[in-house]
């Protein structure tokens, strides 16, 4: 339980606090052609009673369009000052045009928004390195009525986790823990690795 208490509160302090370690995250999707994909997130939110996490992406990214082609997915939070590691697995869900994510980007403060007014889809090719912002905000914030043009490009990822492991690296040797949920018993069920 201990394991479990320190994990649930390492997710929740990450997705709070900008400046901890675990408020970024890596986040592998199966590519188009079927290989490991994986990129940095920023960590919005975790939900231990949905048992998920979530971020923001502009939904032209390729990682929108290889969600749609296989939900599965792998994240790894690390904790370098406090030799923590989580890796989890899980299925993304995307909400994109509905009351979520409309609520979201509500809340979304103006130069949030800015990064979703860009005029290409996130890594599209260019003749020359290109912030990819509008360019009469290159140098200023948008107003907040402005911004209203990203909102289409606005989505928001969920990962439903299913399964969870624990690895706190020690001098002494390692402690690890996995944890599966169980759709049964609506439950998590844990064990000792080695």
């Amino acid at each position: 339980q201990k394991v479990w208490d320190r994990m649930m509160g390492a997710l929740e302090h990450g997705a709070q606090d900008r400046n901890d370690a675990m408020h970024t995250l890596a986040f592998s999707t199966l590519s188009l052609e079927g290989n490991p994909a994986t990129r940095t997130v920023v960590l919005r939110a975790f939900d231990r009673k949905r048992r998920c996490i979530r971020f923001h992406s502009d939904i032209r990214s390729t990682k929108v369009k290889e969600l749609k082609q296989d939900p599965r997915v792998s994240v790894l939070f690390y904790h370098p000052a406090q030799k923590i590691q989580i890796r989890a697995r899980g299925q993304a869900v995307l909400h994109s045009d509905d009351a979520m994510a409309d609520d979201l980007w509500e809340h979304l403060w103006v130069l949030g928004r800015r990064c979703y007014m860009a005029p290409r889809a996130p890594g599209s090719h260019a003749a020359k390195p290109s912030p990819n912002l509008p360019a009469e905000w290159m140098d200023q914030k948008p107003s907040m009525e402005a911004s209203e043009s990203g909102r289409p490009n606005f989505c928001v990822i969920e990962v439903i986790l299913s399964h969870l492991e624990w690895l706190e690296l020690g001098f002494q040797g390692h402690t690890r823990a996995g944890f599966c949920w169980e759709a049964f018993s609506q439950e998590w069920e844990g064990s000792w690795l080695e």
